[in-house]
């Protein structure tokens, strides 16, 4: 247990990576950033969510989202 938290500790707490890599100076500018990618399954949460923003405590709700196969 002591080696995980010695390694969680070397991690940056903002990206997850290594504290060590991320912070370095030299690194400054190299870094670049993929296109997001849509994630469906919570955007159909999202909608569902909005669908019932007109009720009260919307946060509290549990969402069960399936992957439907046609066909």
């Amino acid at each position: 247990m002591l080696a995980l938290k010695v390694y969680e500790d070397s991690l940056c707490p903002k990206c997850g990576g290594p504290i060590s890599e991320c912070t370095d100076p030299a690194n400054e500018g190299k870094y670049k950033t993929d296109p997001p990618t849509r994630c469906h399954k919570t955007t159909a949460q999202i909608v569902a969510t909005e669908d019932w923003d007109q009720r009260k405590n919307t946060g509290a709700l549990l969402l069960s989202t399936r992957l439907v196969f046609s066909g």
